[in-house]
């Protein structure tokens, strides 16, 4: 057990970087900001896209984008947001 303790990833993970809250949050706000971007990327094309021989429909796309980009612009404004817990 006290090697683990020495191990890299358990104190990256015990270190005050790794608890920040905000940090979490706006990682994944970014994660789904790029996945709306790429819906948005998609809409503005009119690429097609096939998965196993199935015509992904286009207006997919576009829930492909609100959703993910309503998620992103919520978790971005609550990372800044001060919370007593």
């Amino acid at each position: 057990m006290s090697d683990l303790r020495k191990s890299p990833i358990f104190i990256a993970v015990k270190s005050s970087f790794m608890k920040r809250k905000d940090l979490g949050l706006r990682i994944a706000g970014t994660i789904f900001a790029v996945v709306a971007l790429a819906h948005l990327l998609r809409l503005v094309t009119s690429a097609s896209v096939l998965i196993a021989n199935w015509a992904f429909p286009l207006w997919m796309s576009i829930v492909g984008f609100v959703v993910p980009g309503f998620l992103s612009f919520w978790l971005w404004k609550i990372s800044f947001e001060k919370h007593d817990l």
